[in-house]
């Protein structure tokens, strides 16, 4: 427990994920600015930035390992280019993955059977 000189108390943060040590307001800024890039498709029509979380049906993982394959080739290619695309990537996996599940298996494929 902390006490203040204020007389306030908190819990310890001891253990707590410090989200403002593991993130950067810059990584987020353009993270969110390559988001609103993007929300012209190819047809004309807007969509929302946050389109992504909606998910992409059964095949979800699929879509996103192709996605982020082609990313990690222009990283490949480009050196730090794609970097956002990276990012945008792996959130939308993220979305579809539990973490600390038990049934999530340690190692094997990641591919869902279609």
């Amino acid at each position: 427990m902390r006490t203040f000189h204020t007389g306030a108390t908190r819990d310890t943060d001891a253990g707590k994920p410090d989200y403002e040590a593991a993130l950067s307001p810059l990584v987020l800024q353009r993270f969110a600015e390559y988001m609103a890039s993007h929300t012209i498709q190819p047809d004309g029509q807007v969509r929302a930035a946050d389109n992504w979380q909606k998910g992409f049906g059964d095949h979800h993982l699929d879509v996103v390992l192709k996605s982020k394959m082609r990313h990690d080739m222009d990283v490949w290619l480009h050196s730090n280019s794609a970097s956002n695309e990276l990012v945008c990537t792996s959130l939308g996996r993220s979305r579809r993955i539990p973490i600390a599940s038990e049934s999530l298996p340690v190692t094997g494929p990641l591919r869902t059977a279609t």
